[in-house]
This record gives structure tokens, sequence and C-alpha cells, in this order.
């Protein structure tokens, strides 16, 4: 009697063997990231309302160099998380006009980019002096 066949279990880094699973990882890695900044957002906001000399405390540990670091590497992966979902949305809603599909890049800056662009030019022109 034969044993049936058990396909052989993949090794830890699984996601090494195949480019668009190495992105996937990495994009699933950013969303752990901007999880871990979005607690760090809820303590700042916390710090904000327990006072002014924790809130100082808290603005004093922000010019650490290793601080600017972490925000650095926030805004890259907010920036790598934002871009990769731009550039599938179009599988994720296809988007039709009667019976013409409309392509992915037009999907992606229609839904995406422009929007994206439209609000960043209105923040900085709300933030400029």
């Amino acid at each position: 009697m034969s044993r049936p066949y058990t396909r052989p279990a993949p090794g830890p880094a699984w996601f090494l063997q195949r480019r668009n699973w190495l992105l996937f990882i990495i994009r699933e890695v950013t969303s752990v990231a901007l999880a871990v900044y979005l607690i760090f957002l809820i303590v700042f906001f916390a710090r904000l309302g327990a006072g002014a000399d924790a809130f100082e405390g808290l603005l004093a540990t922000l010019t650490h160099p290793l601080a600017r670091l972490g925000h650095l590497l926030a805004l890259a992966a907010a920036v790598w998380h934002a871009v990769t979902w731009f550039n599938n949305s179009a599988q994720v809603m296809p988007m039709r006009v009667g019976v013409w599909r409309m392509p992915g890049a037009g999907v992606a800056i229609l839904t995406g980019y422009a929007p994206w662009l439209i609000l960043t030019l209105l923040v900085i022109w709300a933030a400029r002096p």
C-alpha cells in the first residue's frame, strides 16, 4: 500500500521564490508598520490631553534622530502602501462605461493618484505661511 502524497512544506523564506510574493509581503509589512505608527499617534494625542509637561516631554523625544528616522520610514511605508493599492485598484473595482472597460492605468489615476495629488496640493496651499 502506498502512502498518500504529502506536499512538501515551504521554508521560512517562501516569499523570496517569486517577485510577486515578495512585493505582497512588503505590502503586508507596510500595513503593520502603519498600524504601529497609528498607535504612536494615539499615544501622541493622549499625551496632548495629559497636560503641558507630558506633551513637552514627548516633543523633546521627537527631535531625536531615531524618531525622525521612524517618521521617514512611516512615510515611506504609507507611500508604498498607497501606490500599490492604486496600482491594484483596477483589479479590485473595474470601471465600466457601457460595455467599455477602463484600462487599469486610468482607474489608478482617476481613483487614486489624481485625488492624492489634489489633496496634497490643498494641504500645501492651506499650510502656506
